[in-house]
């Protein structure tokens, strides 16, 4: 309903089944007040709407809007009726399946990995860094053997890079990275040069990044990205703790 200029809503009366003594709510002078049998089963919307929920067969009908307005002294009543529908079961049954076959294929598509360094290395500059200590690979799309992610669907993603050194003694090397989409950076880990005795060095760093099917993403090393190979092999499981993951977290 449009209202004319200077012309003003004074109640609404929602009634059930186009009967006078069938009211199911009531808004007047900015109140919204419902009758008891439904106070728990309505609410208002904009423009004068109403929600009907836990609706049965029985709901089904006509169904009537009164709305009274003031205007220049004079209080004018408008009437609407509208014929409410409830599926059957059938159709509601259908709907449901759709909606979980829907689901389904949403699920179907969800990538993730998470992958580290499975002994600490020298990583030479502008390397990639290849993890090949898989931890979850879903959707396949992560290459232990080249250290791409792949992949496989439009989408946005999240990626989640850390690195850490665990130093005996003082280094001149860092922990540097740089996290690459095709040949773009979208993230990067600078760690401090040097530290003092038995001094970690951790980084960590992510983006959030759209990604078109067949687009890669990896990890490059930085310069002196590198660690010191007298500490490689003694600390093997805490020098190099790379982590990688992605999610999709929007699909089309």
């Amino acid at each position: 309903m449009t209202l004319d200029q200077g012309e003003t809503v004074t109640d609404i009366q929602w009634l059930y089944k186009g009967l006078s003594d069938k009211l199911i709510a009531v808004y007047a002078h900015g109140v919204f007040m419902t009758t008891p049998v439904f106070s728990r089963r309505v609410r208002l919307v904009p423009e004068a709407g109403l929600v009907l929920s836990h609706a049965t067969s029985d709901d089904a009908g006509n169904y009537t809007v009164d709305t009274t307005t003031h205007a220049r002294g004079m209080l004018s009543n408008y009437r609407r009726t509208a014929v409410v529908h409830i599926a059957t079961a059938h159709v509601q049954q259908s709907w449901c399946s759709a909606s979980l076959r829907y689901l389904d294929a949403k699920k179907s598509q969800l990538v993730s990995f998470h992958a580290k360094l499975s002994v600490g290395r020298t990583l030479p500059t502008g390397q990639v860094i290849i993890l090949d200590h898989v931890i979850t690979n879903q959707g396949d799309a992560y290459n232990a053997s080249s250290g791409f992610f792949t992949a496989l669907y439009n989408g946005t993603y999240v990626l989640l890079a850390s690195t850490g050194q665990c130093e005996r003694f003082s280094s001149s090397y860092s922990a540097d990275l740089d996290v690459m989409v095709g040949d773009q950076i979208v993230s990067s880990i600078r760690t401090a040069y040097g530290s003092q005795y038995g001094t970690p060095k951790t980084g960590s760093c992510h983006a959030v990044v759209h990604l078109s099917s067949g687009e890669r993403a990896w990890l490059k090393s930085f310069s002196s990205s590198h660690f010191d190979e007298q500490q490689k092999d003694e600390y093997k499981q805490l020098s190099v703790m790379l982590l990688f993951t992605l999610l999709v977290s929007a699909l089309p």
